[in-house]
């Protein structure tokens, strides 16, 4: 089963845009992911997903709509995107989100229009990001 982990919060931390998300991991196995630089789109629930990935398995970051406007406020800046997990101990591993921005603008470009994404989803992306 693919493990799924929400952004909770974002923050321009210096020169980057940091996301958080807690998990239910150990640090140890928090520190063998790796940026797996691809987006999936999940229609249903409004939410733009980042593929991490260690040897065996692939996670789940999700940010949904409510994160859309505060992703939007810095895309044209590309600034890094830095992932922030927070363990089942408390203590964080940080992760670069490589090609995140170059993942957005595909993403934004084709869901624009494409009603394979379904209305909702259309709206939403055109509202949050701009392209209308």
């Amino acid at each position: 089963m693919t493990r799924q982990w929400t952004i909770s919060e974002l923050e321009r931390k210096g020169g980057a845009l940091v996301v958080r998300a807690e998990t239910k991991e150990t640090k140890p196995a928090l520190e063998t992911l790796e940026a797996g630089r691809r987006m999936l789109a999940d229609s249903d629930a409004k939410t733009l997903i980042y593929v991490i990935e260690d040897d065996s398995s692939f996670t789940y970051i999700r940010f949904p709509s409510a994160s859309w406007e505060a992703l939007q406020d810095v895309r044209p800046e590309g600034l890094p995107v830095i992932l922030e997990l927070l363990s089942s101990d408390k203590s964080s591993v940080s992760l670069p989100l490589e090609d995140f921005w170059a993942e957005v603008d595909y993403l934004v470009e084709n869901i624009e229009g494409n009603a394979n994404y379904g209305e909702d989803m259309i709206e939403a992306v055109e509202k949050a990001f701009q392209t209308a």
